[in-house]
């Protein structure tokens, strides 16, 4: 016991004495990280991510009843409606009704303010499941919805409206599928009587 002891003694001397010998080598880079990471910190932009996650479910459609190819994959939908959501004039509106980029609206095109806020607005999918039985396939996905800002309460108001924007305009596509197919199944039963 006490010849461990002493041996613990002695590594715990000889590792204090490697960092008195080596503390140059040791101490000036792990400073210069700590430095820089300090730096970093606070002459980094601060910017606030607020996301808005919305659950998209595909309609249980009998495969038998509307072919396949009436049917969009649930990700090509989710994109089609982004680049609805995300156009010109409604990134604009959002631009001044949450009024973003104040100082640079003298300075940039309109085109150019849109773009800025493009940028900051992003999509991830963060789930996804599929759900398939004998005649009926389903889809289910969670996506967030972002917007990264450099304040809080505009980041929250934006991803928001993004989020409504999007459920509005998937409402309005999934209206005009509905009418579309509703107007093929009526000329397929007219075309029978």
């Amino acid at each position: 016991m006490e010849k461990k002891d002493r041996q613990a003694g002695y590594e715990l001397r000889e590792y204090v004495g490697i960092l008195r010998r080596r503390k140059r080598e040791i101490f000036l880079p792990a400073a210069g990280i700590l430095l820089l990471a300090i730096l970093a910190a606070f002459l980094l932009p601060v910017v606030y991510r607020a996301p808005a996650t919305i659950l998209i479910e595909s309609q249980d459609v009998p495969e038998t009843f509307v072919e396949a190819t009436v049917r969009k994959e649930l990700a090509e939908q989710v994109q089609g409606v982004m680049l609805r959501v995300l156009d010109k004039d409604t990134l604009l509106g959002i631009v001044d009704s949450h009024n973003l980029f104040l100082d640079e609206r003298d300075e940039l095109l309109p085109a150019q303010l849109a773009g800025m806020l493009r940028g900051s607005i992003g999509m991830e999918i963060a789930q996804f499941q599929a759900v398939k039985s004998e005649d009926t396939a389903t889809a289910t996905m969670a996506i967030q919805v972002y917007a990264d800002l450099d304040e809080p309460v505009a980041a929250a108001d934006v991803s928001n409206e993004i989020a409504e924007l999007f459920l509005e305009q998937d409402r309005a596509m999934r209206q005009e599928e509905a009418e579309s197919v509703y107007n093929f199944l009526q000329g397929e039963g007219e075309k029978l009587n």
